[in-house]
């Protein structure tokens, strides 16, 4: 994989002049052994760590992220079939709300304890420190 200035990616004649090198030790332009053209397709392909990737999105109106996701998954493994050296990965917003959620699922508790912990040491009462956490939990849940 190379990739040319600008000027030498935008021009096929730049292109087709491009030198390949040979077993032989010289080099013959780019158009004796390959066929140059235009070809539509995708309008950007990113590279990271390496290899090519094309990004294909979707938005989701109407219904939940979550379901919606898990049904183009379905549908994309019941028609798509992966070449060796292919991949199909998913990633986006639903992922990093997963992954958000997997946080929280530990700071939150940790938090709770926290405000306990300091709750009880400034009263020195168990029930009155749950007493009163428990009645900001409720406040909370009535908002």
């Amino acid at each position: 994989m190379l990739r040319y200035q600008e000027e030498a990616r935008d021009h096929l004649d730049a292109i087709a002049r491009i030198p390949v090198p040979t077993s032989a030790g010289h080099a013959v332009p780019l158009s004796e052994i390959a066929t140059i053209r235009i070809q539509g397709g995708a309008s950007r392909i990113y590279r990271e760590d390496g290899r090519r990737y094309l990004a294909l999105k979707f938005s989701v109106r109407g219904r939940d992220l979550g379901s919606t996701v898990s049904e183009a998954r379905a549908k994309v493994a019941k028609v798509l079939r992966v070449p060796p050296g292919y991949s199909v990965e998913w990633d986006g917003e639903l992922e990093s709300a997963q992954r958000a959620a997997k946080r929280l699922s530990i700071v939150i508790p940790l938090t709770v304890a926290f405000i306990f912990v300091l709750l009880f040491a400034m009263f020195r009462r168990t029930h009155e420190a749950a007493l009163i956490l428990g009645e900001q939990a409720t406040d909370l849940r009535r908002r």
